[in-house]
């Protein structure tokens, strides 16, 4: 089964197949994404003259770095506090399941790829900044959506709860996503 694909649109499926694989496999697996994904999101800053001015020893450790903070944000900080809350309201989930939900929740971020390919491509031909911060907080928008969809699927069935106890549980990451759009809104408003 390609969990990559399916988690999108067979997310109880997805979710139920990788609670029957090996702790170890699931280990290296929530590493990789969040690892790919941290070094992914790296490449927007690729396209900052500020950064790339820097040299190519700068952008190496930027690589490092934001794969590696990546790594620690998702697999340490938002697990637990995903895992604490739902031990809050009576969860089943261990911290693997919370691990393996946080790290596939990612995975729509690698959505921002081909975004990042158009903003280099738009900057040749000179499309304005508001129209690139217009698209970027629309595909954010589709983006913060699915990863929810994931949350909801993967810890919905893991900690065996209702709707309500599972919109409890990803309850921080609703308002992060709400204060950063407001903020993307706000942006795009002053310029």
């Amino acid at each position: 089964m390609n969990t990559f694909t399916t988690i999108y649109f067979k997310t109880k499926n997805t979710f139920r197949y990788l609670d029957n694989q090996f702790e170890d496999e699931l280990d290296l697996r929530i590493n990789v994404i969040l690892i790919f994904v941290g070094l992914i999101m790296s490449i927007g800053f690729l396209f900052d003259g500020k950064i790339t001015s820097q040299g190519s020893l700068f952008i190496a450790i930027a690589f490092v770095f934001s794969g590696g903070f990546m790594l620690v944000v998702g697999r340490y900080v938002t697990s637990y506090i995903i895992y604490g809350i739902s031990r809050l309201l009576g969860g089943t989930a261990k911290i693997l399941d919370v691990r393996v939900v946080v790290a596939y929740a990612q995975l729509p971020l690698l959505l921002f790829l081909p975004y990042f390919l158009i903003v280099r491509e738009c900057q040749v031909y000179g499309v304005s900044h508001s129209t690139l911060a217009v698209i970027a907080f629309l595909l954010g928008l589709v983006i913060w959506l699915l990863k929810l969809k994931i949350f909801l699927g993967g810890l919905k069935y893991f900690n065996r709860f209702g709707n309500g106890k599972t919109l409890l549980n990803i309850t921080p990451i609703i308002l992060v996503g709400i204060v950063v759009h407001l903020l993307t809104i706000q942006e795009i408003i002053l310029r």
